[in-house]
């Protein structure tokens, strides 16, 4: 499935496994998250214990958004 992955100011899209966890999608595309990132996908934001979660347990389509933001 192809999804726009990566930080908010440039996310980029991407054919993503959606049988892979969050983390791992995110990993691929280069990103390491670390305690002072959020995740959000299509704009909702998703606790530190759903990046364990399996990208297509989440309501996502083509075309859906995983973005990072570095948190202040």
């Amino acid at each position: 499935m192809r999804l726009n992955i990566g930080n908010s100011l440039a996310p980029k899209e991407k054919n993503v496994d959606v049988n892979k966890t969050v983390r791992q999608v995110l990993r691929d595309s280069g990103i390491e998250i670390s305690s002072n990132h959020q995740v959000t996908i299509d704009g909702t934001v998703i606790g530190t214990n759903d990046y364990d979660k399996k990208v297509k347990d989440f309501a996502i389509s083509e075309g859906s958004y995983i973005v990072t933001v570095t948190k202040l």
